[in-house]
């Protein structure tokens, strides 16, 4: 199994500015776990990055 998760560029850039100004950053992220090629569960979350 392995989980994958995606943030394009311009949200991640976004992410890193905020938290360099603010030293805490939020960021909302889409996961899917696959077994081979089939998904086995999906989920997403917010999630806060501190420095």
């Amino acid at each position: 199994m392995n989980a994958e998760c995606r943030m394009d560029e311009a949200r991640f850039r976004n992410l890193l500015r905020t938290l360099e100004k603010r030293g805490r950053a939020r960021m909302s992220l889409d996961v899917a776990v696959k077994h081979g090629d089939q998904v086995a569960v999906e989920f997403s979350g917010r999630y806060v990055v501190h420095s």
